[in-house]
């Protein structure tokens, strides 16, 4: 690998824009990291100069480019440092290595904490989530891209907020997993990001990512939707609780119009169990005692 780690923080900070003629410069820090440095007039005509953090990768002969986020000039200041962006290079060159794409990878693992459909995802717009800086995260997907018409809250775990908060914004893109040329990510994006996952398992251990049930590849269904309301069932969640999970409706439209609530809360703290158990950690009990304590 060619030699990495050439900027430093005093570099970065006396530079005051591109290059003579150029809208934007490039600084290479190696291993695929680079310091993006861009020159544009706000929407008051004022001249502006940003810099963000931009990592290069190669997977199968095509070269493509994950933001990172903006250059935080001081501690106090949003985005990352040098030295957080290199660890996150670092973690990002891991995943080329295994076989992961990072951009897509990001966007399987928001599906999958949120136990959420294909397009929700790739329709997914910044204005929908709230308060994520609060006590009560939550992802508002309006009645009109529902499947079942009507509007549906998600409660965030902190890992699904972590992962929002660590994803590049784009000027004039509102789309919170936006496509290489900006909007809407083709249907079969998280499909291609399975099924290289599962490529690059089976190319190592000669098995891959295997549906037990199906003795076919995994797909974003299975992993999303069915694999979490399995485990809800196997852990004892109710089952109204664990439907409304999935933004499923739940009973008949007379029930529907005396019981209104969508438990948001209590899908909350199994949010917070299914989050745990997809990153290997120890699950709370209190999901556990979610159908014990109904009477």
């Amino acid at each position: 690998m060619a030699k990495i780690w050439r900027l430093d923080d005093k570099e970065i900070r006396a530079v005051k824009g591109p290059e003579p003629g150029k809208k934007v410069m490039r600084l290479n820090d190696g291993g695929g990291l680079f310091l993006r440095v861009t020159a544009h007039t706000d929407k008051k005509g004022v001249e502006r100069v940003s810099k963000s953090w931009e990592f290069f990768f190669t997977m199968k002969n095509k070269t493509s480019c994950a933001g990172l986020g903006p250059f935080a000039e001081d501690r106090q200041a949003p985005g990352l440092s040098l030295k957080a962006a290199r660890d996150k290079a670092y973690e990002l060159r891991k995943l080329v290595e295994a076989g992961t794409n990072p951009v897509e990878d990001k966007r399987s693992r928001d599906a999958v904490l949120c136990c959420s459909r294909s397009g929700e995802v790739r329709g997914a717009t910044w204005d929908e989530f709230r308060d994520l800086d609060g006590d009560r995260p939550m992802w508002v997907i309006s009645k009109d891209k529902t499947k079942s018409g009507a509007e549906y809250r998600i409660p965030l775990s902190p890992a699904a907020v972590k992962l929002l908060k660590s994803l590049p914004h784009k000027a004039g893109e509102n789309h919170v997993f936006f496509a290489p040329r900006g909007g809407e990510m083709s249907d079969m994006t998280l499909s291609k990001v399975m099924k290289t996952m599962h490529e690059a398992k089976a190319k190592k251990d000669g098995k891959g990512w295997i549906d037990p049930t199906s003795k076919r590849p995994a797909v974003p269904h299975g992993t999303c939707r069915s694999t979490p309301r399995q485990w809800f069932a196997e852990l004892g969640v109710e089952r109204d609780l664990a439907e409304m999970m999935l933004g499923h409706k739940v009973g008949s439209e007379v029930e529907r119009a005396y019981q209104r609530s969508d438990m948001i809360e209590r899908r909350r703290a199994v949010g917070l169990s299914w989050a745990a158990f997809c990153h290997g950690e120890a699950v709370a009990d209190n999901v556990v005692s979610l159908r014990a304590g109904v009477a």
